[in-house]
């Protein structure tokens, strides 16, 4: 089976963690670099929170449950959440694979006077890239009969 992405390595070694990120076919950048070159994402004041936020998941506390918040819209994916980190308006997407496997995905900031992900249309775009890139994964692994770990052994840039 083709993917319609390769898994990139963002922090492939960490003592709790092991995190990875994808880049879709055709593209130049992985969807957790687009995020971390996106000027107003760089600039918000929380980016570098969030970022020591990724580090302590990566080395010191793994994929702790409260750390994240469910965001799926269409599917209703267990495994696609939110980062949570300060107030709450710098998003991060990922997938939560398990206790030491993340794949993040891309963010942005959410528009003020919004609730809803719905009502963020670039957000939700985010969302439901990750909700089709977990169920290819998930068919990849079902129709091959492999695990997730062959599939990023396959399928991984290093």
């Amino acid at each position: 089976m083709k993917l319609s992405f390769e898994i990139v390595p963002v922090f492939e070694k960490g003592f709790r963690t092991r995190i990875y990120t994808f880049r879709l076919n055709g593209e130049v950048y992985s969807e957790f670099k687009k995020f971390e070159i996106n000027p107003k994402v760089i600039s918000h004041p929380e980016f570098f929170t969030l970022i020591s936020r990724i580090d302590q998941i990566r080395n010191k506390y793994g994929c702790r449950m409260d750390w994240f918040k469910d965001e799926s819209e269409f599917y209703k994916i267990d495994a696609i959440k939110r980062i949570l980190c300060g107030r709450g308006d710098l998003r991060l997407y990922c997938i939560r694979w398990s206790d030491s496997l993340l794949f993040l995905g891309d963010g942005g900031i959410k528009m003020p006077g919004t609730n809803r992900l719905q009502e963020n249309p670039p957000l939700l775009a985010i969302v439901k890239k990750l909700e089709s890139i977990y169920k290819e994964l998930m068919d990849c692994m079902q129709d091959e009969g492999i695990t997730i770990e062959e599939i990023i052994r396959r399928y991984s840039r290093r």
